[in-house]
């Protein structure tokens, strides 16, 4: 935990810490459950109330009574290196990247968890690509395991990072720092280039797109089917582009550093433009709603015909931003350790981890949430088990926020 307590609990298979920041931390040693409070006021000591689901704290003015709830996550694995990105895999399993080169594969009951293979440097973008697990890494490799027999082959290999993977049915496209698109079924020449450095990729939801945005602002735009470019808009906007995504009628919505968002055709023509007023971070589309997350963790949802439809500003830091495909539940992890899980845009749940920033979010199916965090830890929120609280536009203040 890195802190030492004033003050320990423990009955069963249930014990909790007391630290000086006013933090509680209560952990199950079986299920590998945790639950983090934040105290009002300087607690002084710890009882468990028989048979160990209540917790007493005493403080200088106050006793408090605390419910161990069967919300809490589990720890599902537990990695060497914090992983950034989840994705699924054949019979459930999950392929994981990690900052220190690894890429996991973890079975569908979290009993195995293998090294597939290692970069030299950062991995950051895991696919699966013609049915091999592959990931890409600031190594300038791309590396590719055959789950079946058991061997890893560098699939390319580019002398600058590889920023960015995206694909659609098992058919991959990478974008390298310096400036190439690439298809990995022929990985020897670029697709197109860019004259400044892509830092994001996006594959229409048909397959028959391609997008990149680079740090000058531009899109280009490449026809997967008849292997041409489509269309090239220098400076859509002012700094980065940030986000990319299609929509179902393959029209391109991209976000930048300047806090424009804008709503194209595939010939990249302009239809619909927004300013946020603060930086985009990440961009989902589903059922004609948009959805942004900016970098001060504001979420906006915006409709097509260029009406703001609900705007949460939740005053953090984001790191992580996920959302099932019909965009019923939203998870959104700070930089402080906490998760935000959004209902059907009207209800809010949140969770504090003790354990850093949170690295990724990913929902596997409507009723679980997978989530990374700094210390290389794997957690499973299981959602129909949390407890949610009206949400209302505006902004949610610390006070608002319930510890769990």
């Amino acid at each position: 935990m890195g802190r030492q307590p004033i003050s320990t609990a423990a009955s069963g298979t249930h014990a909790a810490w007391i630290f000086q920041t006013g933090d509680l931390k209560v952990t199950d040693s079986i299920t590998k459950q945790e639950w983090s409070f934040k105290l009002p006021e300087r607690a002084l000591c710890a009882f468990f109330i028989p048979p160990g689901d209540k917790l007493l704290t005493c403080g200088r003015t106050e006793l408090r009574l605390w419910t161990v709830t069967s919300d809490a996550p589990s720890i599902v694995a537990q990695l060497p290196s914090p992983a950034f990105h989840i994705i699924s895999g054949p019979k459930g399993s999950r392929l994981l990247d990690s900052d220190d080169g690894g890429v996991h594969l973890v079975s569908r009951d979290f009993s195995d968890i293998r090294l597939l293979h290692k970069h030299s440097a950062l991995s950051f973008g895991v696919a699966w690509c013609d049915s091999l697990a592959c990931s890409i890494s600031w190594d300038g490799r791309v590396l590719c395991s055959n789950l079946n027999e058991s061997n890893t082959e560098t699939l390319g290999s580019f002398n600058a990072p590889i920023r960015a993977i995206g694909s659609y049915a098992e058919h991959c496209f990478i974008a390298s720092s310096a400036g190439g698109i690439y298809d990995l079924r022929h990985p020897n020449e670029p697709l197109y280039k860019h004259t400044r450095e892509p830092y994001r990729l996006a594959v229409s939801n048909n397959g028959s797109f391609l997008a990149s945005g680079d740090w000058s602002g531009s899109v280009i735009v490449w026809d997967i089917a008849k292997q041409r470019l489509a269309a090239h808009l220098p400076h859509l906007q002012t700094d980065l582009i940030t986000a990319l995504s299609w929509t179902d009628s393959n029209q391109l919505i991209a976000g930048g550093l300047d806090g424009n968002v804008t709503v194209l055709e595939p010939d990249l023509v302009s239809r619909h433009t927004w300013n946020l007023n603060e930086p985009v971070r990440s961009i989902s589309y589903s059922h004609s709603s948009i959805y942004i997350l900016t970098s001060r963790g504001t979420i906006h949802q915006l409709l097509p015909d260029r009406t703001l439809k609900r705007s949460y500003a939740l005053g953090i830091t984001p790191t992580a931003f996920a959302t099932t495909s019909d965009h019923e539940y939203l998870a959104i992890g700070s930089n402080e350790g906490e998760i935000f899980i959004i209902k059907a845009a009207q209800y809010i749940a949140v969770k504090r981890f003790d354990r850093g920033s949170i690295q990724c979010v990913q929902f596997e199916h409507h009723q679980m949430l997978l989530t990374c965090t700094l210390d290389g830890a794997v957690l499973q929120l299981e959602l129909d088990k949390q407890h949610f609280e009206p949400l209302k536009s505006g902004t949610i203040h610390e006070e608002d926020r319930h510890s769990q």
